[in-house]
C-alpha cells in the first residue's frame, strides 16, 4: 500500500532521519506513478540525508522551466553548494532570490559565502550586508564581511566591520590584530 510508505517516510522525516526518509520514500516511489511533487519531495528527504549528488539530479529535473516554488530553488542552491558545484549554485540563488521578494538573512549569508568561494568579494560584500541589515546579531558574518573587507585592501570598511564586531560578539585576538591593520592602512593610527 503506497501511501503507508509515503506516511512512514513522513514520520522518519519529522524526526530528522533523512536516510530512514529516502528509505521508505523510495519504496512508495516504486509503487506509484511519478510527479514533480512527489519528486520534489524525494529531492528534499535526500537533501536531508546529506546525498547532496542525488538530491542535484532530483532538483535538476523538478526545477526545469517556470513556476518552480522558491522553497525548491532555495534548498537546489544549497544542496549543490554542498556537493562542491558553486557556478551552478549561484545560478540556482540567482533564480530563487528573482522569484522570492523576501529571503531572509541566512540566505544572503549562505550566499555571500559561496560568492566567497567564487572569488566574486565584492557582490559576496553587498550580500554580507544584507544580510547584516535584516539581522544585526551575526557575529560570524559581521567577521566574515570585516575579513573580506580587509582582504578586498577596503580598510576603512573593513575596520568599521571590526568595530561591529567588537560590539556584537567577544572578539578573537586575531580581530584585534586585523582591526589594527585595517587601521593603520587607513591612516588612523591611534586606533591602530
Amino acid at each position: 500500500y503506497a501511501p503507508a510508505y509515503r506516511e512512514v517516510a513522513e514520520i522518519h522525516y519529522q524526526r530528522k532521519d533523512g536516510a530512514g526518509a529516502v528509505k521508505y520514500f523510495e519504496q512508495y516511489l516504486r509503487r506509484i506513478e511519478r510527479n514533480d511533487k512527489d519528486q520534489t519531495r524525494y529531492a528534499f528527504f535526500l537533501f536531508m540525508a546529506r546525498e547532496f549528488t542525488k538530491a542535484n539530479a532530483v532538483f535538476r529535473e523538478v526545477t526545469q522551466g517556470e513556476g518552480v516554488n522558491p522553497m525548491t530553488l532555495r534548498y537546489y542552491g544549497y544542496s549543490l553548494n554542498e556537493a562542491g558545484e558553486w557556478a551552478e549554485s549561484q545560478k540556482a540563488f540567482q533564480r530563487y532570490f528573482a522569484a522570492t521578494p523576501q529571503a531572509d538573512a541566512a540566505d544572503y549569508a549562505y550566499y555571500g559565502k559561496l560568492l566567497i568561494k567564487l572569488n566574486e568579494d565584492s557582490v559576496a560584500v553587498a550580500n554580507l550586508g544584507r544580510s547584516l541589515d535584516l539581522n544585526k546579531q551575526q557575529p560570524d558574518v559581521t567577521r566574515l564581511l570585516a575579513e573580506t573587507q580587509l582582504k578586498r585592501r577596503k580598510y576603512p570598511e573593513a575596520a568599521e566591520a571590526y568595530r561591529q564586531v567588537f560590539a556584537t560578539s567577544r572578539p578573537q585576538s586575531q580581530d584585534y590584530y586585523s582591526y589594527g591593520r585595517a587601521c593603520y592602512f587607513s591612516q588612523q593610527f591611534a586606533q591602530a
